[in-house]
């Protein structure tokens, strides 16, 4: 049984890559587009309006930085997450997106693969954390870790750095 798809919102104002982008979750994940924006103001009324689980988000467009999206309601809404999907490589943005707790942030141009490997990793943490148990701290770690660093690498033996 297939559980509803996620609405997701796509800000990008390249609409090729919005289109592309669409394509690509809708295909592979259980993941609907239900709007686009091309401006911060769009992206705003449509986060409002939509109230997106996931939102796919350029830093730069026409009208603003994408980030300050992060501000409006909807997007504080713990239920919704972001990705950010952008040229923007600065330390400070990418500090703000970390301080505003994103789920992740591509550099374009994105690897899709890369963005394949965010999604899976976003679809365990949402599966997890419907899990109404008390958790324990191993899983709690596990939940954690998966989070911040991706899937899990070997382990190196002691003395040789990755």
């Amino acid at each position: 049984m297939s559980h509803q798809a996620l609405d997701v919102l796509i800000v990008e104002d390249e609409p090729q890559l919005a289109t592309l982008h669409a394509e690509f979750i809708e295909k592979n994940f259980n993941l609907r587009v239900v709007a686009y924006a091309a401006t911060l103001a769009e992206a705003r009324a449509k986060a409002n309006a939509h109230q997106p689980r996931l939102i796919l988000l350029d830093n730069f467009l026409p009208d603003g930085q994408g980030i300050e999206l992060m501000e409006e309601p909807a997007v504080k809404n713990p239920a919704c997450s972001v990705i950010f999907i952008t040229a923007a490589s600065d330390m400070a943005t990418v500090a703000e997106a970390l301080r505003y707790g994103v789920f992740d942030y591509l550099i374009k141009p994105l690897a899709y693969d890369r963005l394949s490997q965010t999604l899976r990793r976003f679809s365990q943490r949402r599966e997890a954390l419907k899990d109404k148990a008390r958790l324990n701290q191993r899983r709690i770690d596990e939940m954690f870790n998966t989070y911040a660093r991706g899937e899990q690498q070997a382990a190196l033996p002691a003395g040789i750095d990755e």
